[in-house]
């Protein structure tokens, strides 16, 4: 048997923090866009052999095969206001 799959989803995340200290207001912005993708692919071969009536031998191989990868990129814009 063989089995195939692959899987993507694009991530956007978009985050901002404020902070209000004695010395002022800092802002902080982080936008992370991320592509990830995986592949999967999971093969198994089975052989049996019958000796006679009563024995019977058997083998089986098995593979797996998991990538995964990302492309992404992470932008961070800082400010601070008096």
């Amino acid at each position: 048997s063989y089995a195939f799959l692959t899987r993507r989803q694009t991530q956007l995340f978009d985050t901002e923090r404020q902070l209000q200290t004695e010395l002022g207001e800092e802002r902080a912005q982080t936008v992370d866009d991320r592509d990830p993708r995986q592949i999967n692919q999971n093969m198994r071969l089975g052989l049996d052999y019958e000796l006679n009536e009563k024995t019977i031998i058997g083998a089986l191989f098995s593979g797996y095969n998991n990538r995964w990868e990302m492309n992404g990129l992470s932008t961070n814009r800082n400010s601070f206001e008096d």
